[in-house]
């Protein structure tokens, strides 16, 4: 208990040196048996931080049942997150990712079949859907353990000019992507663009959440902060 309040302080004073809104934590491999110490810390942050008038965030893995297996998924109860949290970001990206065979990053159906699944559990008022703001150039055929080269969106495209290739689009995954060949290999990008981010923002009304959360916004990508300010109305809170 110590430890987390040397912690939470520590954070607190973050937040007031740099005038923050609030705090988003993002714990992630937390093995099954610590869920009760998890819930326990994130119940204990959530109360440290609203008393003080910070928001408090979790980000968590994208699932989809209740008894989904694996180390990413089985630490927390989407049921019981809710009351921890003034908002939950769901990471609903990274189906495709640095050690994986070629795939979309965030697959529309996928991340609807999260959604469906999270507003069963959690207020869809307290919902941020994950967006990805990047893509991955993949070597094929696919080989365990080589990693593929992460790639921001206006480079994904700017690639694909530049090399004259035909970008795609997958309409079960409501993604673009494309293929070219270097030195002999074969690889294949998957990324998204305007439209595929069109269609994720349409999640957004249909399951009525609050928003989006954007992985990351390091790089800028006009498209998507064009779109966003057409179809909402956006509130600056700080």
């Amino acid at each position: 208990n110590s430890k987390i309040d040397t912690f939470l302080n520590d954070v607190l004073k973050i937040l007031k040196d740099k005038n923050y809104h609030g705090v988003n934590i993002d714990f992630e491999y937390i093995y099954e048996d610590d869920k009760d110490l998890y819930e326990s810390f994130m119940k204990k942050a959530y109360d440290f931080f609203s008393s003080k008038d910070y928001l408090y965030l979790t980000s968590f893995a994208p699932k989809n049942s209740d008894n989904q297996k694996g180390l990413l998924y089985t630490s927390h109860d989407y049921n019981i997150v809710e009351e921890y949290n003034d908002l939950v970001i769901l990471m609903t990206y990274e189906w495709g990712y640095t050690y994986s065979e070629s795939m979309p990053v965030s697959p529309i159906n996928k991340v609807e079949d999260v959604i469906k699944y999270a507003v069963s559990k959690i207020d869809s008022d307290k919902i941020l859907m994950g967006i990805p703001n990047y893509g991955y150039d993949f070597t094929l055929p696919y080989e365990k353990n080589k990693a593929a080269k992460s790639l921001s969106l206006s480079q994904a495209k700017e690639e694909a000019f530049n090399k004259g290739v035909e970008i795609k689009y997958d309409n079960i995954s409501q993604t673009p992507y494309y293929k070219y060949k270097e030195n002999g290999t074969m690889h294949e990008v998957q990324f998204d663009n305007a439209y595929s981010f069109y269609k994720k923002l349409e999640l957004v009304d249909e399951y009525n959440l609050e928003g989006i959360s954007i992985w990351t916004i390091k790089t800028y990508n006009p498209a998507y902060y064009l779109l966003l300010n057409h179809f909402f109305n956006i509130e600056k809170v700080l």
